[in-house]
């Protein structure tokens, strides 16, 4: 399997597939938006969710990550992605660096619920970790909180030549816990 193409005169690399968590573990991106080892780091990333009629929308959210890549965010349950989520769970999420000159990201693909007793106070308290001012907002009419469990992640690293590329999907993610 080839990995995608990345610009001008990019020469595709074979995906190295391989569950090996430190390549995550280790702050990946360098950066405030990155996927984390456990909840002590969080990122304002861009989520993708499908509308009813399949017509893609998109977000930019807080999030906060757990150790088992589990990713948590507030919103309102009013909002297009809240609905969008509830008819569709289907949930994408691309996280970079802000900085402009770090060229590592994540892809995240997973599934998308609202949970309710001990797993959400477990999820709130991760988010409120990252988030300490979400403590605030629990008592705005009609918040949730949505997590996403994650079905295939790609980590690429094209700071290095020639890049890395790294798959994991839902069996591996399962393994690494």
């Amino acid at each position: 399997m080839l990995c995608p193409w990345r610009g001008t005169g990019f020469v595709p690399q074979p995906c190295a597939r391989r569950a090996r968590r430190p390549q995550l573990k280790r702050d990946p991106l360098g950066s405030a938006t990155h996927i984390p080892n456990g909840h002590h780091t969080c990122g304002v990333v861009d989520l993708h969710a499908l509308h009813a009629h399949g017509a893609p929308q998109s977000a930019i959210v807080g999030i906060a990550v757990s150790d088992e890549f589990e990713i948590v965010f507030d919103t309102l349950s009013t909002t297009r992605k809240s609905q969008n989520l509830r008819q569709r769970a289907v949930i994408a999420f691309v996280i970079g660096s802000l900085e402009g000159t770090d060229e590592r990201t994540v892809q995240y693909e997973g599934i998308a619920d609202e949970p309710h007793g001990p797993e959400r106070a477990r999820l709130t308290e991760l988010y409120f970790t990252v988030f300490p001012d979400g403590r605030e907002r629990q008592n705005w009419p009609a918040l949730t909180y949505i997590r996403a469990i994650p079905r295939w992640l790609r980590y690429s690293d094209y700071n290095v030549d020639p890049p890395v590329i790294l798959e994991w999907d839902a069996a591996e993610l399962r393994s690494l816990k």
